[in-house]
């Protein structure tokens, strides 16, 4: 999403200059105030004078990032945001191809949309992976499926300190003809990015 302002934040009485950043799940506040706000916490989102204003557990928020902007962030926060299934492409008519053990409870939660999970080929090819070899078997399964132009949707760990990093990924699959489209958190611990076969 990645909607930034700086602006002047009052929480609770008091007045900070802020770089304020709204994510899909989050409102992260840096500067002089630093808070990171889930946007599930947020609550009475108005737009007053300009200000955006929230309340945000036992704190009242006002950013005073302008009027039209302050409209834009709040018709965003009062949107839910979309799931995780929508997200990967998963509908109720949806066949997915797995691979790897699916261990995070959003992504289990975004499969049982699904009319069909299974190893087998599907409409969509989500696998969970942790190392390099399972990237590298990865890639033979997607190129082996019989529907190649399916978009398959690599999901690893998120940050440093992991065996593999998004370059390693984007580098692999590419010379398999790959290209990535998409990007997608999945939790707080995993993302994901999606591939399709290079036109």
């Amino acid at each position: 999403m990645g909607k930034e302002a700086t602006c002047l934040c009052e929480c609770s009485g008091s007045v900070f200059q802020v770089k304020v950043v709204l994510e899909a799940s989050e409102l992260i506040l840096r500067g002089d105030l630093r808070k990171r706000i889930p946007r599930s916490s947020m609550a009475k989102i108005l737009v007053r004078d300009g200000r955006l204003c929230f309340k945000a557990g036992a704190d009242d928020i006002a950013l005073a990032i302008g009027e039209a902007a302050a409209l834009k962030w709040q018709q965003v926060l009062q949107t839910p945001p979309p799931s995780l299934a929508h997200k990967l492409g998963i509908t109720e008519s949806t066949s997915v191809q797995i691979f790897g053990e699916i261990d995070d409870g959003n992504l289990q939660d975004a499969l049982l949309v699904a009319s069909l999970v299974s190893p087998t080929p599907g409409d969509i090819f989500i696998a969970r992976i942790d190392t390099e070899k399972d990237l590298y078997d990865v890639a033979k399964a997607a190129a082996a499926r019989p529907n190649k132009s399916a978009p398959l949707w690599v999901i690893f760990p998120k940050g440093s300190g992991h065996l593999l990093s998004e370059a390693s990924i984007r580098s692999v699959l590419r010379e398999k003809n790959m290209i990535d489209v998409k990007v997608a958190s999945v939790s707080s611990k995993l993302t994901g990015l999606c591939f399709i076969l290079k036109k």
